[in-house]
């Protein structure tokens, strides 16, 4: 999405290449366990990318695909009605 976007050329080169590393590991996986996935919504979730960043996404479990929303601090979930 375009927020996705936006937090991501605003990013630092550290998070840029956190963030670069997790995506490559999503997009063979959705179901991957080490992002702590919590459901926020009917559609929405959110996941760890490490202790200090958070994501959120849109999934399709059943066609095994997600929508990239944004990501951010550890409060980010909370913006998107999560926690």
């Amino acid at each position: 999405t375009d927020t996705w976007e936006k937090a991501y050329r605003n990013a630092d080169g550290s998070v840029r290449q956190l963030v670069n590393r997790n995506i490559d590991d999503l997009e063979r996986n959705v179901d991957l366990p080490g992002f702590n996935w919590q459901r926020c919504g009917s559609s929405h979730w959110y996941g760890y990318l490490n202790d200090q960043f958070r994501f959120v996404v849109r999934r399709d479990d059943r066609q095994q695909r997600m929508q990239l929303i944004d990501f951010g601090g550890h409060d980010l979930p909370s913006e998107y009605g999560c926690y």
